[in-house]
């Protein structure tokens, strides 16, 4: 008879234990057999090679079953036969996938690639020959302006110094020598520019080549 309590009520009975599942318990049976068979395997092999365990080894194998299988047999009954919660882990990985290839119906042959190329060459040389001659016709106005305006600068000053009498000997050879300088700047600017032109043609000459 239960034990009765102060009040004179008998405790409530503990809950009956949830059957196991059916499921869970085949495969842990599953299991047991894998191992039965692997061990039973061992066995066999072992006397096919006619070996022979001491009693140190047998107490070695013992111990090691003991230890191991037999010692966790209701940690492996609880894991097949009680529903574990799920942990789910999500990564999101970014595969990079190749660029789908072009319709049959777009394809060339390779004299068709070939005169396309050829085409292409020649479309960009062309264009390269008008970028340079419209550079040069840029850079041969700005230059015939500048030109102009020194020349017209030139003219200007010479003729003020010829407008303007020299009152002494010191402000004659002063005008001289500004006449003088005037005249060996345009000379060393025409120069220059000259050479500039020259650059500039064999620096276009280079571009031309390397853009074929």
């Amino acid at each position: 008879t239960p034990p009765v309590t102060k009040k004179g009520k008998a405790p409530e009975p503990p809950p009956e234990p949830e059957p196991p599942d059916p499921e869970h318990l085949a495969v842990l049976e599953e299991t047991l057999a894998q191992a039965q068979q692997v061990h039973k395997d061992v066995i066999e092999t072992i006397e096919a090679a006619h070996l022979t365990f001491s009693p140190p080894d047998v107490k070695m194998i013992t111990e090691y079953f003991t230890r191991t299988m037999v010692a966790h047999m209701k940690l492996y009954q609880y894991v097949f036969t009680k529903e574990q919660e799920p942990d789910i882990t999500r990564v999101v990985a970014k595969v990079e996938t190749c660029i789908p290839p072009p319709p049959l119906s777009a394809a060339r042959t390779a004299a068709e690639i070939e005169e396309a190329r050829l085409a292409d060459e020649l479309a960009k040389e062309e264009a390269e020959q008008e970028r340079q001659r419209v550079a040069e016709e840029e850079r041969v106005a700005a230059e015939a302006e500048a030109a102009e305006a020194e020349a017209e600068a030139k003219r200007l000053a010479e003729e003020e110094l010829r407008l303007k009498q020299p009152t002494s000997l010191d402000e004659a050879v002063e005008r001289a020598v500004a006449i003088r300088l005037l005249e060996e700047k345009a000379k060393l600017k025409a120069e220059y520019t000259a050479r500039e032109e020259q650059l500039m043609m064999k620096i276009s000459n280079i571009e031309a080549k390397l853009a074929i």
